[in-house]
Parts: C-alpha cells; sequence; structure tokens
C-alpha cells in the first residue's frame, strides 16, 4: 500500500511536462508502481548498413 506522503508518475502529454517532472526532487516518488522489464538486445550485422543519400 502506497504511503500517502509519496507521490506517484503522472501521465504526461508534452515532453516538457515530463522534463519538469524529471527537474524536481523525486525521492518522495512511490516505486511500488514499477515493475521490472527485460530488454533484449538484437546482435549488431557483421557489417554496418550503408545508408544513401537520395
Amino acid at each position: 500500500m502506497s504511503n500517502p506522503s509519496q507521490t506517484s508518475v503522472p501521465v504526461f502529454t508534452t515532453d516538457k511536462d515530463a522534463e519538469d517532472f524529471l527537474d524536481q526532487d523525486l525521492s518522495t516518488l512511490d516505486v511500488s508502481q514499477f515493475k521490472p522489464t527485460r530488454f533484449e538486445e538484437q546482435p549488431k550485422p557483421a557489417q554496418p548498413i550503408k545508408r544513401t543519400r537520395r
């Protein structure tokens, strides 16, 4: 259960809103709402992909 003095992450509508949230003191952030996530890194191709300008 959350502590009333803890804050949760709001839904952001702009990048500016997210930046402003991250600029504040996040020591009271309720991290119990987060879930672990696994990311898979794909292996890099043997040869770099060459991109050409059109």
